[in-house]
């Protein structure tokens, strides 16, 4: 749901207000996820949510200025892919935080957890996002 906030927002919010909320949104975000990290060590819990946030941020950013340059419909494709290039540099970069792709969301349902790992960032991530991005272009579209 993060996503679909994001994409509605990108549309309805100036650059710099953008930015602002989906900071925000993000750092709250964080902070459910990572509260056990918070809860065994202060400083480094708000270190992690710091620096993912800036690593989102700078993801969200660049998504934004690709689809005003390029239109609404390959902005989400750009998006797609700087999300899944996101993902990639989190599950394989020197700050790696596997819990936070996508899949992980799915801990009450071990089938699609399975699926999920079977199909890593190049199968489950996209097929997410891409459910993701065409309910936001049907909503624009019946909207």
């Amino acid at each position: 749901m993060l996503i679909v906030f994001l994409l509605f927002a990108q549309e309805i919010f100036k650059f710099r207000s953008f930015v602002w909320i989906s900071f925000i949104v993000y750092i709250l975000f964080q902070l459910c996820v990572v509260d056990w990290l918070l809860a065994s060590n202060l400083i480094l819990g708000i270190v992690v949510i710091l620096l993912n946030t800036i690593w989102f941020e700078i993801t969200i950013i660049i998504s934004y200025y690709l689809r005003k340059k390029s239109g609404v419909f390959v902005g989400y494709y750009y998006f797609l892919l700087l999300w899944l290039i996101n993902e990639y540099s989190h599950l394989y970069g020197v700050l790696h935080w596997p819990w936070l792709n996508l899949g992980n969301f799915f801990s009450s349902t071990p089938n699609i957890i399975q699926w999920y790992e079977y199909t890593g960032i190049a199968g489950g991530s996209l097929w997410i996002l891409t459910f993701y991005v065409f309910c936001t272009i049907y909503s624009r579209i019946i909207s």
